[in-house]
């Protein structure tokens, strides 16, 4: 396969494990088109975005479904980068979730990570 092929494939790959994360994220997330304050007081639009929450905007469907999509892509990425044995699609969906809701440096510094890298799974 060449290379342009071999990326091709991968980017789809990524693109069809992002979709299913975003499908498990949003029931538990919700939709709400406008831009409100969570219950912790961040600003917050669409499925859980924070990056484009201005007070007073909204959004349409579309654009949700987009940064949906686009987060849970940067979500996959650290998961696919830091995680470091061999993951399940259905794991791969959690640990994509957990980024998303708490980020990846939290990710990245968490006992989750470190025991499942020490091949650890029942601990973590």
């Amino acid at each position: 396969m060449q290379r342009g092929a071999q990326i091709a494939a991968a980017s789809s790959a990524i693109i069809a494990l992002a979709i299913a994360a975003g499908q498990f994220i949003e029931p538990h997330e919700g939709r709400i088109l406008r831009t409100y304050s969570d219950p912790v007081g961040v600003n917050t639009a669409c499925v859980g975005n924070t990056s484009v929450a201005i007070p007073g905007a909204t959004f349409s469907d579309e654009e949700c479904s987009v940064l949906l999509l686009a987060d849970t892509i940067i979500a996959l990425v650290a998961v696919r980068k830091l995680v470091k044995v061999e993951l399940d699609d259905e794991l791969a969906i959690s640990l994509t979730s957990f980024v998303y809701n708490l980020g990846w440096r939290a990710f990245r510094d968490s006992t989750l990570l470190a025991k499942l890298n020490a091949g650890d799974r029942i601990g973590a």
